[in-house]
């Protein structure tokens, strides 16, 4: 997974995966939702909406990484274009 790659943001997401790793192994029914609205207001966001348009969007790792059951679309995703969203 190459946000484990990224040395800067290991420490920002290794607490709560690990949190979620071990409610999932402690609860039958555990369903992780996301309500919309990152692809603006974050410099790492930023970063791979408009300066690194060449690699796998940040987001989407993170997505894959904590095996997201379902989301919904916010506004300010659509607003950052087709360019940022069909990298997904």
């Amino acid at each position: 997974m190459i946000i484990l790659k990224k040395k800067n943001l290991v420490l920002l997401w290794h607490l709560p995966i690990v949190t979620l790793k071990k409610v999932r192994q402690e609860k039958d029914a555990t369903i992780l939702l996301d309500n919309g609205d990152n692809l603006q207001g974050q410099p790492v966001v930023y970063y791979y909406n408009f300066i690194d348009t060449v690699s796998p969007h940040f987001l989407s790792q993170v997505y894959e990484l904590y095996e997201y059951d379902a989301g919904t679309v916010g506004n300010h995703d659509i607003e950052t274009g087709h360019s940022v969203y069909d990298r997904w």
